[in-house]
């Protein structure tokens, strides 16, 4: 009996096709929600793989520096003595300086950044420009430059085109020779921006002797960049280094981990792994309760046959293993869907990276070792889902199991005990008992609508902090229109020159100075601004508290932003050291006064006369934000365009448009897919658990028909079964939602930017209403089921 014909075995294995086939409705909803949570997983990897990839071959091929300092000017001398700092393999020195630019037929603001070239790529030693079109540019020729890639193709420029720049307040007209990357500035910042903005900020490179007879600098630079060997000591090398410069203007120096480039990719992978995390774990672990759920209910149903196949000489561990090849093709077909879905969504969601991370490699790459560890996950989990029932279920003799399953062990139920529901009519009694007798099963239902309601709150999260930002950020604190930067500290009289502009209507000064906070063990590198007194200058940007009420900065001490009160642990009372750099990096104590709602990451502000005590110097402006009447704009950027003190001007409509281009875009789309996938979720969930309750039920549906209930009493029984679950799970799925969300605010804040914790009336109400409809559907459907029963059929099963 041991040793069957194979005819036997393919019999036994078409029975794997009639049981799924008899529950296809049930399949496909386990095979979504499959699909979905394995999707969202190989997505995120997927992204998350191709940016380190690509970003690990661009630095090794590039020769990515490891550190990098500033300095206002030093003798070309100095990098000799920088190369016997210990722990140094690689100098490059140069000269970068801001710069005002010109584009036909672009009529907004435009600044860049211009960085001296050596002769050829082979003499960089460091940070190599990777040439994408077009040629080197050669010295003494025509003025010759590279222009970044994203700046050329935003502007649709063409090689030899010219451009206007502001060299050192000379307006000069440079030949486009080719386009340009450089891995410092896979992302390109516009100065004192959050946010790319590749129309109004670009990066340039010229011949560094050009550069230098433009800027006076002949034999001296002002930016450095370090290669260090294996074993260096990074920090040792960086004290070093800021001593070297100090006497020359040095404005510290910091590791690759803070350079703005890097670090912005950084902090991009770091909400990959968090939004890569969350949803898949949500909905990988609902698949395997479903699959536990259906697998269980069949196997319950299937106790004559299992008894029969031992009776016929199958082995307990054939029946099982038969039992998981069933799991196994729910698994293959999740697998499949999700592997296919997910594919698609990492090359969707990469080339939506590519807009803005620029890498001279091909970015998206498709692991397939990912693929094969996302389905291994879905296996594990899915096999750990069924596992005990399968042994629960091939475990029982086959006498025992040829027998109907006895009754219930009968004790004292909810309505013995509580005298009021005694006089419930016999259909809510039904109710009430089967959701006492399966507590587990209840329980474990409610918990997956509710984590279906949960994503349905992740998923409009991103909506609704975006409209506070934009609410908070554009709309209440900043009141002006343009902001603008200076080359150098100017003095206050500046501000009277620019108010004399015909078209601008308000000026508010601001000193910014670069610093960096300890507080105790911690430190974080940052600036101060320092804000003008209310009562001499409109304010044009107002600080906020938590609550959104405007707060002054105090005549001493310092308010600082949520980020870096949270970075450095500090609260309101508490002494940070300011190790100033500029000058001779003087170190002041100044108390925290308060702190401010902000969402451009680590931010802090004095009064500006506080300020200037610090720094003991007289009054001087390093920024100037102003409001424009929008009539005479042109003029008033044409006026700015020519002022030599003028390093660059932004705006704010700008800016909310890149803000909304960038993180906005990326945030709305992961809405749609998170919405899409938590409704497959909880259609998924209340389907299968009530398909579960109608197929345990038949029998007693059937029957109470036939004694003569009418349909609606015998409905009422799984509908009441159905809201139940759904009444329960509802506020449950939303404070779930409201802890998913909060733990993904805190780890999306970075120090660029501060993702708010903010969840809108509208949002609960949309989760409230997909639950809800979803629930009303399912209805139907049961609904259905029960009209659609075989009373006869049903009622022949034997006792």
């Amino acid at each position: 009996m041991r040793r069957r014909l194979p005819e036997v075995v393919r019999a036994i294995d078409r029975k794997i096709w009639r049981d799924l086939a008899r529950m296809k409705g049930q399949v496909g909803a386990i095979a979504a929600v499959m699909s979905c949570g394995l999707a969202i997983f190989i997505a995120g990897m997927t992204c998350q793989g191709s940016l380190n990839r690509a970003r690990a071959e661009y630095y090794a091929e590039s020769l990515f520096a490891h550190v990098f300092a500033a300095v206002k000017s030093a003798p070309s001398s100095v990098t000799a003595r920088i190369r016997e700092i210990e722990g140094v393999s690689k100098v490059q020195s140069g000269i970068a300086q801001p710069v005002t630019v010109t584009v036909k037929d672009f009529t907004e603001p435009v600044t860049g950044r211009i960085i001296s070239l050596p002769e050829a790529v082979e003499a960089m030693d460091l940070n190599r420009v990777t040439v994408r079109r077009g040629r080197w540019p050669v010295r003494g020729r025509d003025r010759e430059i590279l222009v970044s890639e994203p700046f050329f193709e935003a502007h649709r420029l063409a090689l030899g085109d010219r451009i206007q720049v502001v060299l050192n307040g000379r307006e000069e007209e440079l030949t486009i020779t080719g386009t340009g990357l450089s891995p410092d500035f896979i992302i390109e910042m516009p100065p004192g921006g959050f946010l790319p903005d590749s129309l109004r900020f670009g990066v340039f490179w010229m011949p560094g002797e050009d550069l230098e007879a433009a800027f006076a600098m002949e034999g001296a630079f002002n930016q450095v960049a370090l290669g260090l060997g294996m074993g260096a000591n990074q920090e040792e090398v960086i004290r070093q280094l800021d001593d070297l410069l100090e006497p020359y203007g040095g404005l510290g120096a910091f590791g690759r981990e803070d350079q703005l480039s890097d670090r912005f990719i950084a902090d991009e992978l770091k909400q990959l792994r968090v939004m890569s995390f969350f949803p898949p774990a949500i909905f990988l672990s609902i698949a395997a309760y479903l699959l536990n759920v259906s697998l269980s209910r069949l196997m319950h149903l299937q106790r004559p046959q299992i008894a029969v196949l031992k009776s016929f000489g199958y082995s307990t561990g054939e029946i099982g293993w038969h039992y998981v090849k069933m799991a196994s093709v729910l698994i293959l077909l999740g697998t499949a869907g999700g592997s296919l879905l997910g594919a698609w969504m990492g090359r969707v969601m990469t080339g939506m990276y590519q807009r803005f991370y620029r890498f001279p490699v091909e970015l998206y790459h498709a692991d397939p070792a990912l693929f094969a560890l996302a389905a291994a996950l879905m296996a594990v989990l899915a096999i750990a889902g069924v596992a005990g029932a399968v042994r629960s279920a091939v475990s029982i003799p086959p006498a025992v199991a040829m027998q109907p399953e006895p009754p219930a062990v009968y004790r004292k139920s909810i309505l013995d005990r509580i005298p009021m529901l005694r006089g419930a009519s016999p259909s809510a009694r039904m109710l009430i008992r089967e959701l006492e007798r399966r507590p587990r099963r209840v329980f474990l239902g409610i918990f997956g609508i509710a984590f279906a309601s949960s994503g349905l709150i992740m998923g409009n999260f991103g909506k609704d902090s975006i409209q506070y930002i934009i609410d908070v950020q554009f709309g209440l604190s900043q009141r002006f229109d343009a902001a603008v930067t200076f080359h150098r500290p100017a003095p206050l009289r500046v501000i009277q020159d620019l108010r004399a502009i015909d078209g601008v209507e308000s000026v508010e000064p601001v000193r910014a100075v670069p610093v960096k906070f300890r507080l105790g063990p911690r430190s974080k590198q940052t600036t101060v601004q320092g804000v003008a007194d209310p009562e001499r200058f409109v304010r044009l940007k107002q600080l906020l508290d938590v609550d959104r009420h405007l707060v002054e900065p105090p005549r001493e001490g310092l308010l600082i932003s949520v980020a870096l009160a949270s970075a450095l642990r500090a609260q309101a009372g508490d002494l940070l050291t300011l190790e100033i750099l500029e000058r001779n990096r003087p170190r002041r104590e100044v108390a925290v006064a308060g702190i401010v709602e902000d969402f451009e990451g680590l931010s802090a502000y004095m009064s500006l006369s506080a300020l200037n005590r610090v720094l003991r110097e007289g009054p001087s402006v390093t920024l100037a934000f102003l409001r424009i009447d929008p009539a005479r704009e042109k003029e008033v950027y044409q006026r700015l365009r020519e002022s030599p003190r003028v390093a660059g001007v932004s705006l704010k409509r700008a800016s909310m448009r890149s803000f909304l281009d960038t993180i906005g875009e990326n945030l709305l789309r992961m809405r749609l897919f998170n919405v899409i996938f938590a409704t497959t979720i909880a259609v998924g969930v209340i389907y299968n658990s009530m398909r579960v309750v109608l197929s345990e039920r038949s029998r007693e549906l059937a029957t109470m028909r036939v004694i003569g209930f009418r349909h609606g009493e015998v409905s009422v029984i799984l509908q009441g079964h159905l809201a139940v679950l759904v009444l329960c799970a509802i506020p449950l799925g939303l404070g779930l939602g409201t802890l998913f969300c909060l733990a993904i605010a805190r780890s999306l804040t970075t120090d660029l930017y501060r993702v708010p914790f903010v969840l809108n009336r509208e949002t609960f109400g949309v989760a409230i209403l997909v639950v809800l409809a979803a629930s009303f559907v399912c209805a139907l459907f049961l609904d259905r089921g029960i009209r659609r029963l075989d009373l006869i059929a049903v009622l022949k099963a034997r006792d």
